[in-house]
Formats: C-alpha cells, structure tokens, sequence
C-alpha cells in the first residue's frame, strides 16, 4: 500500500507542475502581442528634462549681453527700444467743411444754390455763355453742350481757332485732366473771341446757360483765355475774387493791360452741360430764328444787341 500512496503522491505534483507551466505560456503568447512598458526610472532617465530658467544670486548682476545667435543682441539696447516705442497720438481727422448753400424764396419757391452760384451772382453774373455755329443748335438743344473731344466725333462746324486749340491741348493743374475734356463756357460773351467772328455773326448763336448747370459737375473758372500761359486756374468759389473783375465789367478790353486775354475769363464745366440747362438762344439775323424754330428749337430770340456789327 505504501508504494501506491508514494506513487499518488509524485502524479499529484507532476500535475500541479504541468499546470504552470500552461499558464506561463499563456503569459507569455499575451505579452508577446504588446510592446514592452518602459521602467519609470528608464523612462525619466531618457525623456529630455525642460530648459530650466538661469537663476542669479541678488548679488549677482544681470548680464549686458545675452548671446543667442550671432549677431549679438543688447538687453539693455532693446529695452532702450522699447521705451522709444509710442503709440501714434490720436490727431483728430481733419474734415472739410461742406460748402454752405444759400437759400433764397422767389414768388413763395424756395431755391437752393451752391456757393459757387451765389458767390456769382454777388458778382452781378447770372448767366454763362458759349457761342457756336447755327448748324449745331438743333443738335445741342437735343443732346447738351459738349467738350471739344466729344464734339469732334460729332461731326459740329468747329468755328475755333485752330491755333488756339492747339495751345489748349494740355492739361488743367487742378484736376489734371485736358482742357479739351470740358466744355468751354464764357462770363462775358462780348469777348475777343465774338469780335473775331463778327463778320459770320449771323451764323453764329450766343447760348445762355444757367448757372444751375454747375451744381452738377467739376468746375474750374480762370482769369482769363485758357489757352494762355499767363491763365490762372481755380476751383474754389472764394477764388472768384481773383477773376478781373474790372474787366470783365468793362465796355471794352482795349483800355486794360493784358485786356484781350482777361476779358476771355472762362467757366470750364466737366464733362458736359445739359441741355435743359440752355435758357435761351440768341440770334443776330431773323432768318436764323426762323430756321431754329422750324426745327422744333425753342426759346430762340433776337438778340443784335449782344452781336458786334
């Protein structure tokens, strides 16, 4: 019996042997599919520690310079910078007052004008002028007064001269634009200009335009024939003052120094007038106000008085 026990007892530990042994292996098989877990120390033995700030004893002075990279850059120098740095002062916007706009009561209407209007009108100047051939009435009374550039593709009797035009052919110092872009308007119509052409003055026409017309466009006025180098420029109503007025007002130039040039002060209207703004059209021969209004042009009157000859 002793033998059988003995035997018993040595299959007993075999079977506990064996059975670890299975579940090693069944260990082992698992950690084999995972990456091996780092040791905490090994793990913060080899991942880099963080810059650490330098300290200084308060003893110690900071540095003048810190060396980065070359070239070297001054603490003490940007510091200076940095105090050197201000915000910009706040300057206040500088706004252009809008012109003011007179305000006056006709026959219970009221009426609102620019400065440029009513400043002419202080001057006694209620009107503006252009002069042109009669075979362009009935086209400027559909379509408006237009520049010279404009009118050449038109196919209008030029009546200027071509000299003139010519010195015309620069540009304004103002808004830098051709002279020849604007339309051409007179202050006084018993000008030079007309004087020349007083031997054709039955062909001709004396447009009447309202000083309306120039609220709705650039202006530029001079004191005097622009095509002249001697002509000055201006766009603000208080210019005016500099026009010759005396001049301007006179019954004749001749008596002026540089008279000619001056008594041709223009109003130079960008681009075009339109024709609602022509009040009246003024003829030197009844046969030319016939043939207006057959057309179909109204407002057309005899008007010798303001033709030479």
């Amino acid at each position: 019996m002793g033998w059988l026990i003995f035997i018993g007892i040595i299959w007993f530990i075999g079977a506990i042997i064996d059975s670890q042994n299975r579940e090693q292996k069944k260990h082992d098989k698992t950690q084999d599919g995972r990456a091996p877990r780092p040791l905490i120390n090994q793990t913060l033995t080899e991942r880099p520690l963080p810059p650490t700030k330098p300290t200084y004893k308060p003893e110690e002075k900071l540095p003048d310079v810190v060396t980065i990279s070359k070239p070297s850059i001054s603490v003490r120098d940007e510091a200076t910078k940095i105090d050197r740095i201000r915000p910009p002062s706040a300057r206040p916007a500088v706004v252009t007052p809008p012109l003011p706009i007179k305000v006056t009561t006709v026959k219970g209407k009221r009426t609102y004008e620019s400065t440029l209007v009513s400043t002419l009108r202080s001057y006694d100047i209620h009107s503006l002028w252009h002069m042109t051939h009669v075979n362009n009435v009935l086209s400027i009374s559909q379509r408006g007064i237009v520049s010279h550039l404009r009118a050449t593709p038109m196919n209008r009797v030029d009546i200027s001269d071509p000299d003139v035009q010519k010195r015309r052919s620069g540009k304004d110092p103002i808004f830098n634009r051709e002279i020849h872009a604007y339309t051409p308007t007179y202050i006084t119509i018993q000008n030079p200009m007309l004087y020349r052409l007083k031997s054709s003055s039955h062909s001709l026409c004396l447009l009447e335009i309202s000083l309306e017309s120039l609220d709705y466009h650039d202006v530029l006025f001079t004191d005097g024939n622009a095509a002249s180098r001697d002509t000055k420029f201006y766009s603000h109503p208080e210019d005016l003052k500099n026009l010759p007025w005396d001049v301007l007002k006179a019954e004749f130039w001749s008596d002026f120094a540089d008279g000619k040039r001056k008594r041709c002060a223009e109003v130079l209207v960008y681009p075009s007038i339109g024709a609602r703004h022509i009040t009246k059209i003024h003829c030197n021969s009844f046969d030319t106000v016939n043939v207006l209004e057959q057309s179909g042009v109204r407002n057309v009157l005899y008007s010798p008085q303001l033709f030479f000859g």
